[in-house]
C-alpha cells in the first residue's frame, strides 16, 4: 500500500470525513486508528493538529472526563484486533496509553487482561512474550527445585521447554549444567535420576513418617514423591503402595488415616523430596 502523501487540503478533507463518521478528533485516537502520520504532518503544514481542525471548520473535541465507558473501551480494542494491531500491554501501552488506564481506572475492569476479556479475546493469546534475562533463569530453576522437581536436563526439557532452550542459550549460560550451577546447586547430582531400591524405598519412607508426613499416596504425589509410589507398587518391588508401608514397619491404615487428617492442615514443612517428580494415583494399583 502506498504511503500517504498529506497536503493542507487533504489534510482539510480527511478531518471532515472524520467528523462526519463521529470520530474524536483528538491526535491520541488518530495515532490509534493509523493517522498518526497525518497529525505530525498537520504540525508542519498548520503548526499544530488544533489549528488543523479550526481550519477544517469542524469543532474542536471537547474534554470528556469520564468519557471511557465499558463500550467504547471494548470497542477501541475490538477496532485495533480488527485492523491487525498487536494487543499486548506493553504494545497498546507504547501507542494508545488513554486506553490502557482507562481499562486499569474502570471498576468492572481494573486490568488490561480483563479487558481484553470484556472485548470477547483470550488474553494469553495477546501476551507479549517474555524475555528472560540470567537471573530469570535461574529464579525459574530455584522455583523448579523447590517445588522438588528433578533438575535433570531430561526432566526440564520435557516439562519447562522454553526455561530449557532459553538457558542452553549462548547468549545466556550457553549450557543446562552451567545454569544449574549459576543457581546455586551441584549438576552432578541432579544429571541422573537414582535408581529406586528396595532399600532405598523402605528408607524414604521411614523418613517420611519420622517427619510426620502423611503416607497416602495422593499427597505424596502431590508433593514430589510420585515416582516413590511408582516404585513401590512394582511387582519385583512391593507390588503396592500399602504393601510397602507395612514392610517398612508402619501400620498403613493407622499411617493412612492420621495422613488423611494432616493433609487437610498440612501447608508447609514438607520433607525435601528425593529428586522425584512423578505424580501417584491411588494407593492400591499396578505399575
Amino acid at each position: 500500500m502506498a504511503r500517504i502523501k498529506w497536503t493542507r487540503d487533504r489534510i482539510v478533507l480527511e478531518i471532515r470525513r472524520l467528523h462526519a463518521r463521529g470520530e474524536r478528533l483528538t491526535s491520541r485516537r488518530m495515532g490509534a486508528i493509523g493517522l498518526g502520520g497525518m497529525v505530525t504532518t498537520a504540525y508542519k503544514l498548520f503548526g499544530s493538529w488544533r489549528a488543523a481542525i479550526q481550519a477544517a471548520g469542524v469543532p474542536e473535541p471537547e474534554s470528556e472526563p469520564h468519557r471511557w465507558t465499558l463500550e467504547r473501551i471494548t470497542n477501541e480494542i475490538l477496532w485495533l484486533a480488527r485492523e491487525g494491531r498487536p494487543l499486548s500491554y506493553a504494545q497498546v501501552r507504547k501507542t494508545n496509553r488513554a486506553l490502557v488506564d482507562a481499562a486499569y481506572r474502570h471498576p468492572a475492569l481494573g486490568n488490561w487482561e480483563r479487558a481484553l476479556q470484556a472485548a470477547g479475546l483470550e488474553p494469553d493469546r495477546h501476551q507479549q512474550r517474555k524475555r528472560r534475562t540470567r537471573q530469570s533463569i535461574i529464579d525459574e530453576i530455584r522455583q523448579v527445585s523447590g517445588r522438588g522437581e528433578p533438575l535433570s536436563f531430561a526432566h526440564v526439557r520435557a516439562q519447562y521447554p522454553r526455561l530449557a532452550s532459553a538457558a542452553v542459550s549462548a547468549s545466556q549460560f550457553g549450557s543446562w549444567a552451567a545454569a544449574v550451577e549459576a543457581a546455586g546447586f551441584d549438576y552432578d547430582e541432579h544429571r541422573q535420576r537414582r535408581r529406586w531400591t528396595r532399600e532405598r524405598i523402605l528408607a524414604t519412607i521411614k523418613r517420611l513418617h519420622a517427619a510426620g508426613q502423611p503416607l497416602n499416596s495422593a499427597w505424596l504425589g502431590r508433593n514430589g514423591y510420585g515416582a516413590l509410589v511408582v516404585a513401590a507398587r512394582r511387582p519385583g518391588m512391593f507390588g503396592s503402595w500399602p504393601d510397602a508401608v507395612e514392610c517398612a514397619g508402619i501400620d498403613y491404615e493407622q499411617a493412612r488415616r492420621a495422613g488423611l487428617q494432616a493433609s487437610r492442615s498440612l501447608t508447609g514443612g514438607v520433607v525435601e523430596p528425593d529428586q522425584t517428580g512423578s505424580r501417584g494415583g491411588n494407593d492400591r494399583g499396578g505399575n
